[in-house]
């Protein structure tokens, strides 16, 4: 019987702790449905010899929007500001980095939304 008990337990606490989880996705921005319109795309070309363009859409609303690109240890590098709505998209120079493999994520009122690869080669 104590066994059981203690299945029951554990299994209330995995459903609560995916029931947070959720919970928090729904709070995005005040609704899901405004974040689920921001959306990252991969740079093109991938390989990046020179530059590169990264596309991207912004939802309706939002306070503030950001590219950060960090190294493979998740060193920030460069962060790039957005505004508007919609699509859009940033040229980023790539002369100044050493070859390798980079990430670049799209932030929308501190959330991460989505993170792309782009691999620089010389």
């Amino acid at each position: 019987m104590s066994q059981k008990n203690d299945d029951k337990d554990q299994k209330i606490a995995t459903l609560e702790a995916r029931i947070e989880k959720l919970e928090q996705l729904l709070k995005l921005n005040g609704s899901g449905a405004v974040m689920s319109s921001a959306t990252l795309d991969q740079n093109t070309p991938n390989p990046v010899r020179n530059r590169t363009t990264i596309g991207y859409n912004l939802p309706d609303q939002f306070a503030n929007a950001q590219i950060q690109l960090t190294d493979n240890g998740g060193k920030l590098l460069k962060r790039i500001t957005l505004s508007g709505t919609g699509r859009g998209v940033v040229n980023l120079d790539a002369f100044n980095l050493a070859a390798g493999t980079y990430n670049y994520t799209l932030l929308i009122d501190g959330r991460k939304v989505e993170t792309k690869q782009m691999i620089i080669t010389r």
